[in-house]
């Protein structure tokens, strides 16, 4: 009998569930607060529309300046195109400034001539290794061959045509020149009739100067130097040329001009 009541009262302790640690009543009601809590912050929490727009619309872009100015009520969003300028393109201008020193790649480095781009315009400067005989302006044939390549581009292109020439500081005086602004004038004359006749460049569109030694490109302290100044420049400028009569001349009634 007390064998029975022994295996009745351990079968009841089989059948009663185990009891969960004391650290979870604390773990469960913490949660609860916590969930309480996030919904307490969601239902006050009021959504500004304008401005989740211009987040989702810079994230949209992979770089950019961030948007920094508050929007107010009503106004509208900026445009893509205001808020994320795009970078500046290379112009008309530079890409044909690159693509006429890729022409003349060659003579630029072989060390007679040197091309300079700038906002509007292109200098080739025929440099002294190029072959003007020195004190003369009779081309050589190695120069009038450069100068008929510069021709070929300039026809590519509109544009005014200045050719200036300049010498270095050392004066001169013979009885061709009487001083290096007769010799750097006469050295620019021969390029420009050597564009006109050969290559076929109208007259209307070609401007001569004659500088002698007042714009040297470095000091004129040096031999070096000296034939670094020694130089003819082509200056083409962008745009169309208006053909025009040159000045000083008049038409008589059988369609020939004189001056005057």
């Amino acid at each position: 009998m007390r064998e029975r009541a022994v295996a009745v009262q351990h079968k009841k302790k089989n059948l009663a569930s185990p009891k969960a640690p004391s650290w979870m009543i604390t773990f469960a009601d913490m949660m609860s607060l916590l969930m309480c809590f996030f919904v307490l912050l969601l239902a006050n929490a009021e959504t500004d529309i304008m401005k989740f727009r211009l987040i989702a619309g810079s994230m949209s872009k992979p770089s950019g300046p961030a948007i920094q100015a508050e929007m107010e009520p009503g106004a509208a969003p900026p445009k893509h195109d205001e808020a994320f300028p795009e970078p500046p393109s290379e112009s008309e201008w530079d890409g044909k400034v690159q693509k006429i020193k890729e022409t003349l790649a060659p003579d630029i480095v072989e060390g007679v001539l040197d091309g300079e781009g700038g906002d509007n315009t292109v200098t080739f400067r025929i440099k002294e290794a190029a072959g003007f005989p020195s004190g003369r302006a009779d081309a050589t044939e190695r120069i009038a061959s450069l100068v008929e390549r510069i021709g070929e581009v300039l026809k590519g292109n509109d544009g005014r045509v200045v050719i200036a020439g300049h010498t270095d500081d050392r004066p001169i005086y013979n009885m061709l020149y009487r001083s290096n602004w007769d010799l750097s004038s006469a050295r620019a004359v021969t390029v420009a009739h050597h564009l006109i006749d050969v290559v076929g460049l109208p007259l209307t569109r070609l401007e001569v100067r004659g500088y002698g030694a007042s714009r040297p490109l470095v000091p004129n302290d040096s031999d070096k130097n000296r034939a670094t100044n020694r130089r003819v420049e082509v200056v083409m400028t962008d745009g169309p040329t208006q053909a025009r009569k040159p000045p000083g001349l008049r038409n008589s009634k059988d369609g020939r001009h004189y001056e005057g």
